[in-house]
């Protein structure tokens, strides 16, 4: 008995704040598949969707598990008998503050400027991201700002896309440069500078271009997207995709560009950007992207956030200068293989696991129900260094005693 408990594979839970063909539960997604290979898996998110088969056909189970369930006993219970937690993003708060009281547990933030706005309406998801212990985030531009406005206490943990360059056709050079940008169709991607930014091109520049544009457009954001329908009615040269589902549709996407576009206002990292690197397509970001770090003067453009005519100038150089792009191209494989590989993101991955695998489940659920007692000798420390010890000593008696 004590030999197969030894032997037996730890176990560590995923919590997906959605499943949908998205960048969040994608990446929750790979990395599910790398932790495999060394645990045992297994993946909870508050309601279905369509990508919950893609856990299920890597041999991940799934569990519904909403968060009015965190009252449940039996939910403390199923959730202590794991050894580690990932929660993805800051919409999954509920199950951050329920997990981290009864097993280790990180919190995976994968977000950035848009916390403002998403904060905004709930103070609840302040409080958790002020007092979290355990956060990660995806670059260094999401880094400093969360840093700046909720918790200094964050680290990096880059995301990595799986290499899948093999099922690429390719396009074959026809005389126009194709630009791409997918995504979700909502102001936050910046989709109307994308379109704007091709339709001011010089004339003679847009006739030698298309436009492509892969997303869903989100029923709650027909505001925004229903005008760029209108604007773009009986231009031939821009083509709306819809949305990709799955490997095969996004790579039928990329074959069709020569050069992938990320506008987005504020992109805490950008798959979309990771996937185009490894594909070997040239990058247009804007300086609000996470994932700018794999764009260089040898492979794209990084551009105003916001700034259309900025845009705009990146797509005409892009344009007049067809012949560079495949080297362009180059370059950005090899900032791929340099930042965002599996090879790497594996590696950080199972190290994080490893870390917290090894930390004591026990006092993290003693810290959790006691965690005002565990507080006490840290928050005496603080005090002693901002106050002196008598003056601490004295505070602290009068609070004993009411004085």
């Amino acid at each position: 008995m004590g030999r197969e408990k030894r032997d037996a594979k730890k176990r560590v839970l995923l919590y997906s704040h959605e499943f949908t063909y998205t960048g969040a539960p994608a990446s929750l997604l790979r990395i599910g598949k790398i932790l495999k290979t060394k645990y045992d898996v297994e993946v909870w998110g508050p309601a279905e969707g369509d990508f919950l088969c893609e856990f299920t056909r890597a041999g991940i189970p799934v569990r519904i598990v909403p968060y009015a369930a965190c009252a449940e006993k039996e939910t403390r219970k199923a959730v202590a008998a794991f050894d580690f937690c990932i929660v993805n993003t800051v919409v999954a708060h509920i199950f951050y503050t329920f997990a981290r009281r009864i097993i280790p547990t990180v919190w995976y933030i994968r977000e950035a400027q848009n916390l403002l706005q998403m904060c905004a309406a709930s103070p609840d998801q302040v409080r958790a991201l002020r007092g979290a212990r355990d956060i990660l985030c995806v670059s260094e531009y999401a880094r400093d700002f969360i840093a700046a406005h909720y918790n200094r206490r964050v680290r990096v943990l880059h995301n990595g896309a799986e290499d899948i360059s093999g099922g690429a056709k390719g396009r074959k050079a026809d005389g126009e440069v194709h630009f791409l940008q997918m995504g979700a169709v909502t102001e936050r991607k910046g989709f109307s500078e994308y379109i704007e930014a091709f339709l001011r091109l010089p004339e003679g520049c847009r006739e030698r271009a298309r436009l492509y544009i892969a997303g869903k457009l989100p029923p709650e954001e027909r505001g925004y997207w229903e005008p760029l329908l209108k604007m773009t009615e009986g231009e031939a040269r821009v083509v709306w995709l819809g949305e990709r589902k799955g490997t095969e549709q996004k790579l039928a996407a990329y074959d069709m560009a020569d050069v992938v576009v990320v506008a987005s206002h504020d992109e805490s990292c950008s798959l979309v950007a990771l996937e185009g690197a490894m594909l070997s397509k040239p990058l247009i970001v804007t300086e609000n992207v996470g994932a700018k770090y794999l764009v260089g003067e040898e492979n794209g453009f990084i551009v105003k956030t916001g700034d259309c005519v900025s845009l705009s100038e990146a797509m005409e150089r892009c344009i007049r200068r067809p012949e560079a792009l495949a080297d362009m191209g180059r370059y950005s494989r090899k900032a791929y293989e340099k930042y965002a590989g599996m090879e790497e993101h594996a590696a950080a991955v199972l190290a994080l696991a490893e870390r917290y695998t090894k930390k004591n489940k026990r006092l993290v659920a003693l810290r959790g129900r006691f965690g005002r007692l565990f507080a006490l000798p840290a928050r005496a420390v603080r005090c002693i260094r901002r106050e002196g010890f008598a003056s601490a000593c004295k505070k602290g008696m009068g609070r004993i005693f009411g004085k």
